[in-house]
């Protein structure tokens, strides 16, 4: 009995403990091929808008390079264009948000860049460090989201390998 009862107690805490927000290794794939992946999949993203004005925001251009993401989007309500780039080497983390058909990408500090019509907004609430995506196919999505997990996991080898490179013990 004592035996069922302590399984009981530590069965929830262990299972808590794993579902934390660290990324972990999702495959043997490489930076390159985590990338092209994306890049031959990113017509089954919908990405969140920036604008105040979602409902009227028309995604222009979507651009994923080999080190960062780039987004152009147009508020058809004020005609403002906005423009977001989130640098790879800073993506922490991704997952999904609330059991739905959104992923939610973060990067390590607040610097997904905003540009409203080629000028750069400094509002803190306007620079953030999370942007989010829907992906209406389960299956796509479940691939997509391991691979976005899969390349924060690679971003955080990079900046574990650059402070070891320089020397820093913390």
């Amino acid at each position: 009995m004592k035996k069922h009862l302590l399984i009981l107690l530590l069965l929830p805490a262990m299972l808590c403990g794993s579902a934390a927000f660290a990324q972990e290794k999702q495959s043997n794939a490489t930076w390159e091929e985590t990338v092209n992946f994306l890049q031959k999949y990113h017509f089954g993203m919908e990405w969140e808008c920036a604008s105040a004005n979602a409902r009227y925001c028309l995604i222009n251009k979507i651009k994923i390079q080999t080190d960062r993401l780039e987004l152009e989007e147009e508020d058809g309500y004020s005609g403002d264009v906005y423009k977001r780039t989130l640098y790879f080497k800073d993506l922490f983390s991704a997952w999904r948000f609330a059991a739905s058909d959104v992923m939610v990408l973060q990067t390590i500090r607040d610097d997904i860049l905003v540009y409203t019509n080629g000028k750069q907004r400094n509002s803190s609430s306007e620079i953030s460090s999370k942007i989010k995506v829907r992906v209406v196919d389960r299956e796509l999505f479940l691939r997509l989201l391991k691979a976005w997990q899969h390349l924060a996991w690679l971003a955080t080898e990079k900046r574990r390998a650059a402070a070891e490179a320089a020397g820093d013990k913390f």
